[in-house]
């Protein structure tokens, strides 16, 4: 399944454009572009579910983000978000397990996965994790299908060794990380390809090793 390629123009024209009036003018068009996402988020639902069980009663309504942003709080009082997104991850995109993400912008649109920022006992849980089973984490990150694509784990880091563990441990890199992500940017080339949603889910196929790595640890938390 492809998605519209209207989808960019149009958040390429809200980023010029980001104001109620204009965006209430060109509701319907907006309409039809969610409606278009919703059906090709319940698709990759119903692919990534092949392999990840924690996926299979997913609503695809539930895993994509608002375009309306919370000004509360910002300098920033654009009212509009303009990039498309999507989260699938065990219990739905509010809850704190890694999962997988596509994130569409005329700028740049990417796949990542893992955990984002987590919360300071999850991430100490993980950190845990990766210490006492570091040979097993190497064997993720080391796997080809993870090499290929997505290198290595982004995150910002710490500057020195989290408190508790040794800064002499050799995988206190990973230690340091603040976010431990899986990262794969998209071309146009590729958001073009008639078959996105096997392409798509294919990708989110090599996160699985990590994310069932994590989430492993999360789950005993919750």
């Amino acid at each position: 399944m492809a998605l519209s390629i209207d989808i960019l123009s149009f958040l390429e024209e809200l980023k010029n454009n980001n104001h109620k009036e204009w965006f209430q003018s060109q509701k319907k068009r907006y309409d039809l572009l969610r409606s278009d996402f919703i059906e090709f988020t319940t698709s990759i639902i119903q692919k990534c579910a092949a392999f990840d069980k924690d996926l299979e009663f997913l609503e695809a309504k539930k895993c994509i983000f608002r375009i309306n942003r919370d000004v509360r709080f910002s300098k920033d009082k654009s009212p509009y978000k303009t990039n498309f997104g999507l989260y699938l991850a065990k219990g739905g995109k509010n809850l704190n397990y890694a999962g997988y993400y596509l994130h569409l912008d005329p700028e740049e649109s990417f796949l990542a996965g893992g955990l984002y920022l987590p919360d300071n006992k999850i991430l100490k849980e993980v950190r845990e994790e990766i210490h006492s089973r570091y040979d097993e984490f190497l064997a993720i990150i080391n796997a080809p299908a993870f090499k290929k694509h997505f290198g290595e784990i982004s995150g910002d880091k710490l500057i020195n060794a989290p408190k508790g563990f040794d800064k002499d441990f050799e995988g206190v890199e990973y230690l340091k990380l603040k976010s431990l992500l899986m990262y794969k940017k998209l071309n146009h080339k590729e958001l073009e390809k008639k078959d996105l949603d096997n392409f798509t889910s294919e990708i989110f196929s090599a996160m699985l090793p990590l994310n069932t790595f994590f989430n492993r640890v999360i789950t005993d938390i919750a």
